[in-house]
């Protein structure tokens, strides 16, 4: 992973990508999941947008560290691989600042009224 850092930091660089913890359990096996949301603005010509959820279970050793894990997307990896190579439009880009901090949507300004 060490030597993938200076190319995931180009890509992605760290103040446009974010992990969002959304369940941590301890499980009576001993086992540990978490459930997890990662977010990211990729650096290309293009800027495409990387989102997609997952959960990850950590198997731990009699020493307490981690001797497996298993991890499953919310998405294909064709779906991943689509948002990579396609392009945001002004109309896609989310007008939500504070979202990759795991910031709530903000109010809506105007609320339609029934008829």
């Amino acid at each position: 992973m060490r030597n993938l850092r200076p190319i995931l930091d180009q890509l992605v660089p760290e103040k446009q990508r974010r992990c969002i913890l959304r369940k941590l359990e301890l499980q009576e096996s001993g086992r540990i999941s978490a459930e997890w949301t990662m977010i990211g603005d990729i650096a290309l010509p293009w800027s495409p947008q990387l989102e997609l959820g997952g959960k990850t279970t950590y198997s731990p050793g009699k020493n307490g560290r981690i001797v497996s894990y298993d991890e499953h997307w919310d998405i294909s990896a064709g779906d991943a691989l689509a948002q990579l190579v396609r392009p945001r439009t002004p109309e896609s880009v989310e007008h939500w600042s504070g979202r990759l901090d795991g910031s709530p949507p903000p109010r809506p300004q105007r609320i339609a009224k029934e008829r």
